[in-house]
């Protein structure tokens, strides 16, 4: 590094003043080179008394020029031993490579101790190696520090200062040397005025008017909790500052809260008094412009019962900013909007109240009430329950059961479709080229309901095709179709339904497997069906796939139970899975008992020959 001291400082055409407690650094001339730590760097060295205490930056009227290069004023740095690191121009990024920057003003604080000052001007983003990026053209930079007895640096030995003006948290050290935080600006640490935000905790609301407004900031505020994992909006966050107000109420009513005119982003929420959400909201209030709310302020309008509640005001991921809360409330529950009160609407007989919770029905039912959407609450109907496991055939529809007919009976209790029929076709589509495709014609009988590929793949030229690009089309014999796998080939008008999995998407050549479930797409039909095999993928050359595709349908006949491989006739294939499975699993159990055995011999043996 070019190290220097401030004897050889005006060699470098950069020079310092010292005087009493600062000392300030002239920048004209200085260049700037390579990244940090560069032997190529100016690095100025400057000795301090023993034990000195560095307690600010300030620069004044520096500029820069990038000297035409492809340099930007926001890669021009300065790291002072290692503690502190100055952005001289942290605006003048794209856009401004090479040109003139500045003047720019500003200061930092930290305290550190030591006994010299290194300050080292460098590039953050190094454009030219080993040659200068740009070059500082004006301006200075001043360092204050003080000693132990005099760390403010004014020439009054601190001893003669303490005292509970100037240390008020009694530390023996003058407050204005500790860097106390004052997030509220008024002079006055907040370690020595107590908790800055009286409202600060959950437990310490403040009571709010009813019909009121207040103000105030989050700017101070801790992070007590975090809500957002209770709310489902993704415009309320929960986390960050916030502070807390306790509203109390008599009687049920509506309350509407509103932090229009606060300027920053605002979450708002109801809580139970053990802190559960009642009900959230994050940027409902600026949905009218005629309002002039600004952009992300929060409302709730909603009815509660009689109790007590806590409102939190938060900010959107941790923002934090002055907020006012308006706040209004009526006694009078009208959920429908009607224009009467709705114990009023039930008693009337506008609105039915089947459970007894004198709110209308149509005010309750939503999805989690009223599941299967008939607009009558859960609670006061009998509900399906195929299986009698308690939980309703629609409850376990919407906790992920399958129901891929979708007709409102889980795929595990619904024997509408028939006996499941299992028929493979081998296939092997020969070396193809992009779009190009071979067909196979199946008789099939019955519903789709499943694809199952065994396919080996082989990429003869090892180029870009991956296996999962075989374009799969299955045609009905009324010319109904759907087309699964492909990358960029489309031959089904109906377009792709699904690609095969992440597994498949790879150029690697061999063998690969997945079973595809088609329920619910409306294919069916007796006679000749057709499958399409095509390279989706139209650059692809030289690939090829062959193997067995199983089709799974379901027919109105009577199933063949001796045909364990489905292939339609009780023969060679149904007793080597019997002796596959022999007294070890259910895989070839033809009876019904659960096992693989004599019993199931017997009756493979007696339908020899049968078609199914």
């Amino acid at each position: 590094m070019q190290y220097t001291s401030m004897s050889a400082v005006f060699a470098l055409a950069a020079s310092s003043v010292v005087s009493a407690q600062t000392i300030t650094f002239e920048l004209a001339d200085i260049e700037s080179w390579d990244g940090l730590g560069s032997p190529n760097n100016i690095v100025l060295i400057e000795s301090l008394p023993d034990i000195s205490i560095i307690n600010s930056v300030s620069w004044t009227d520096v500029t820069a020029s990038g000297l035409g290069g492809p340099s930007y004023g926001s890669e021009m740095r300065l790291d002072l031993n290692g503690e502190i690191v100055v952005t001289f121009f942290p605006d003048e990024g794209s856009g401004s490579a090479g040109g003139e920057w500045g003047p720019t003003s500003g200061s930092t604080s930290k305290e550190f101790v030591s006994n010299e000052l290194i300050l080292e001007f460098f590039e953050n983003f190094d454009d030219d190696a080993n040659l200068v990026d740009a070059r500082y053209t004006g301006g200075t930079i001043t360092i204050s520090y003080g000693t132990l007895s005099d760390c403010n640096g004014n020439g009054i030995p601190d001893a003669e200062e303490l005292g509970p003006d100037t240390d008020c948290d009694t530390s023996g050290v003058l407050d204005e040397c500790e860097n106390l935080t004052d997030c509220d600006a008024n002079g006055i640490p907040d370690a020595c005025e107590g908790t800055a935000v009286v409202n600060d905790l959950f437990e310490n609301a403040i009571a709010l008017d009813l019909n009121g407004q207040v103000t105030g900031s989050t700017a101070c505020a801790g992070e007590e909790a975090t809500f957002g994992d209770q709310c489902s909006t993704a415009a309320f966050t929960g986390d960050g500052p916030d502070v807390f107000y306790s509203i109390s109420l008599a009687e049920a009513g509506t309350i509407d809260l509103w932090t229009c005119n606060s300027d920053y982003d605002t979450d708002l929420s109801i809580h139970n008094l053990d802190g559960t959400v009642v009900v959230c909201d994050g940027d409902s209030g600026d949905d009218e412009a005629a309002d002039g709310c600004l952009q992300y302020s929060s409302r709730i309008n909603t009815d509660l019962q009689a109790g007590d509640y806590v409102v939190r005001v938060g900010g959107w991921q941790g923002a934090t900013g002055t907020y006012v809360l308006t706040s209004s409330f009526n006694n009078v529950l009208d959920c429908n909007g009607n224009g009467r009160p709705d114990d009023e609407d039930i008693a009337g007989g506008v609105s039915q109240d089947c459970n007894g919770s004198m709110i209308p029905d149509e005010c309750e039912v939503d999805a989690t009430t009223d599941c299967d959407g008939n607009g009558i609450l859960d609670e006061c109907e009998t509900l399906p329950d195929c299986d009698d496991d308690g939980v309703s055939d629609c409850e376990a529809i919407a906790g992920g059961a399958e129901d891929c007919d979708a007709n409102g009976i889980p795929d595990s209790c619904d024997e509408a479709g028939g006996t499941l029929v299992l028929s493979e076709l081998m296939v092997d589509t020969g070396v193809l080229n992009g779009t190009e495709f071979v067909e196979y014609g199946i008789a099939l009988d019955g519903d789709l309901d499943s694809l199952a590929a065994t396919l080996t793949f082989t990429n003869a030229d090892a180029d870009f095709t991956w296996a999962g690009d075989v374009a799969v089309q299955i045609t009905d014999p009324s010319g109904a179709c759907t087309e699964v796998g492909s990358f960029n080939v489309e031959t089904c008008v109906n377009g792709i339904l699904e690609d095969f999995p992440a597994e498949w998407n790879v150029p690697d050549s061999g063998e690969y497997s997945f079973t595809f479930n088609l329920c619910g797409q409306n294919l069916s039909g007796t006679g000749d069906w057709t499958i399409r095999l095509t390279h989706g993928y139209e650059d692809g050359l030289d690939d090829q796939w062959s193997g067995t595709l199983t089709f799974g349908v379901l027919t109105d006949e009577a199933p063949c139970p001796a045909d364990l491989s489905g292939d339609g006739v009780v023969g060679f294939s149904d007793l080597s899975i019997i002796l596959s499975n022999w007294l070890t699993s259910d895989g070839g159990d033809v009876n019904g008992d659960g096992e693989t055995n004599f019993s199931d011999l017997s009756l493979v043996l007696s339908a020899w020959g049968t078609e199914c």
